[in-house]
């Protein structure tokens, strides 16, 4: 694997996952800008009724649907689709480094011949044929590890966690973050805080792979 591949697909990642920080940043602020536009609409509607009346129908009006929608609903799947945007991203990437390295390699154990899928078969692929220092030790790692069983109940259950030896992982993760938590019939719920956490963890990740693509394929250049 050259410099110049190298230095390209470390630019690449950077600007996708900055590109979805963006776009997320974006969204959320939308979502906060009209549900005050809401608010302050009704507030001006109701300004000339008794106080008692005002607070009635402001606490009705935070349960309508237009208020449920712009608070709830679009957010919930904005951040699940962005969540799922995220994971493909760092599967994409991190499949597509190993193409790269077979290029490299004159090893005639390929991508395709490993057992496994995702980020797992790229684990195995740049541990135990390109023999990299896998970063898999980090506390990034271990989060990512976690995103995957997350992806999963989100992609084959609509988040729902069930009574699985992986439900009581996820469990376990949720309750050590504040960005993340559980709704009723413990559907998975993440907050606005939690994607960024997301795409910190894939940049850190990254950066600590390219280095140690970097230490492994330098004596080539």
């Amino acid at each position: 694997m050259n410099r110049v591949v190298l230095r390209a697909s470390q630019t690449l990642i950077g600007m996708d996952l900055e590109n979805l920080r963006d776009y997320a940043s974006t969204v959320e602020a939308f979502f906060s800008k009209e549900l005050e536009a809401l608010r302050l609409s009704l507030e001006k509607d109701v300004s000339k009724l008794p106080k008692e009346e005002q607070e009635a129908i402001l606490t009705l009006r935070a349960e309508d649907h237009d208020h449920w929608q712009l608070s709830e609903v679009f957010p919930h799947t904005l951040r699940y689709s962005l969540f799922i945007l995220c994971y493909s991203l760092l599967e994409h990437h991190l499949l597509n480094l190993c193409k790269h390295i077979e290029k490299t390699l004159s090893d005639s154990v390929t991508l395709d011949d490993l057992r496994g899928r995702g980020i797992r078969k790229a684990q195995t692929y740049l541990k135990k044929v390109a023999k990299i220092e896998f970063p898999d030790k980090s506390s990034f790692w271990n989060n990512i590890c976690h995103y995957n069983l997350i992806r999963n109940f989100i992609v084959h259950k609509n988040g729902r966690l069930d009574k699985s030896r992986n439900a009581k992982k996820v469990k376990s993760f949720i309750n050590s973050k504040s960005s993340i938590g559980l709704g009723s019939h413990d559907q998975i719920q993440l907050s606005e805080q939690f994607i960024p956490e997301v795409i910190d963890d894939l940049d850190e990740f990254f950066k600590q792979l390219f280095e140690a693509l970097r230490e492994k394929f330098e004596r080539s250049w």
